[in-house]
């Protein structure tokens, strides 16, 4: 039951946001600074995609390189985090 009240008094602060959304307090984003996070998250979304990349071609040479096992390559998966 605690858990009904805690989503009780979250719907009530969303919607108090929300109303102050609507009433039109919300504060104006410029063109420049639209422009600004754009560009921040293009290059953001490139350096991911880069690094997925790099991860598949560094395993690609450790399973074709170092004849290991299937039990042996899982463990040199989760010690170089490449799991999370």
């Amino acid at each position: 039951m605690a858990s009904v009240g805690a989503l009780e008094s979250e719907k009530a602060e969303i919607e108090a946001r929300l109303d102050s959304l609507k009433a039109g307090k919300a504060k104006k984003v410029t063109k420049e600074e639209r422009e600004q996070v754009e560009k921040e998250w293009k290059r953001a979304g490139s350096m991911a995609r880069k690094r997925v990349r790099i991860e598949r071609v560094l395993w690609d040479h450790i399973c074709d390189n170092y004849g290991m096992d299937k039990e042996q390559l899982e463990e040199v998966r989760e010690v170089l985090g490449l799991d999370e």
